[in-house]
């Protein structure tokens, strides 16, 4: 018993040492990101490598304006040549940091390439891309419109619960219920049921509820109606 109780701990330490290391890695890699800010204006960053900063930004919640500000002002100049998962990884890092003084015009080139170019985002981009718009209160027609029609036209075909709950909780935020876009994620609930971890579950229904969806078999049943 004793021994056992030896390994067990010495286990625990281990991975303790392990999480720590990784832990001190990140750091490390964040603050290689973040050398030099304010003072360089980023010029001379790719996509890749600006994202990098973008999420490092964000998770050591740096909070200095001018960073923010030369960040968005090199997304903005890159946002042309941009994947549509760098676009969604700028977003996100916004709306972890909460950020209130962001680019007008950035949001604008984000929307637009939404917009024009929706064939090209994946679920995981679009599902990132609403939250991050719900989280900063952008109440941007156009872009969640764009959305809703991707969603409705391919019926939510290849979304998983992760996608589901992000569209599911940024329109609630926003208030937006959108009838026939509801009636295509419910429908795939319903489909994918089984498959669903119950808090995926708990944070769909919580999003339903918020727009005063209550009997989702029914509403699905007429909601197709709609489309």
């Amino acid at each position: 018993m004793y021994l056992d109780k030896q390994e067990t701990t010495g286990g625990f330490m281990t991975s303790r040492r392990r999480q720590k290391a990784a832990a001190d890695i990140a750091r490390e890699r964040d603050n290689r990101r973040l050398k030099g800010m304010p003072v360089r204006d980023f010029g001379s960053m790719n996509a890749s490598d600006l994202c990098g900063a973008f999420s490092a930004a964000a998770r050591n919640k740096v909070a200095d304006k001018k960073i923010w500000k030369s960040l968005q002002n090199r997304a903005l100049f890159l946002m042309g040549i941009m994947a549509p998962a760098n676009v969604a990884v700028v977003m996100n890092s916004l709306a972890r940091a909460q950020l209130e003084d962001f680019n007008v015009d950035l949001i604008a080139a984000v929307t637009e390439k939404v917009v024009e170019q929706r064939e090209a985002f994946q679920w995981n981009d679009l599902g990132l891309l609403v939250n991050a718009y719900a989280r900063l209160q952008l109440g941007k027609d156009d872009f969640f419109k764009v959305c809703s029609d991707i969603v409705i036209k391919c019926r939510g075909s290849g979304m998983n619960e992760k996608d589901i709950a992000r569209f599911v909780n940024a329109y609630a935020k926003m208030g937006i219920r959108d009838d026939k876009l509801f009636a295509v994620l419910g429908g795939r609930i319903l489909e994918c049921e089984s498959t669903f971890t119950e808090l995926s579950l708990s944070n769909i229904a919580n999003g339903y509820a918020k727009l005063d969806i209550r009997d989702l078999d029914v509403y699905v049943t007429e909601g197709w109606l709609y489309t």
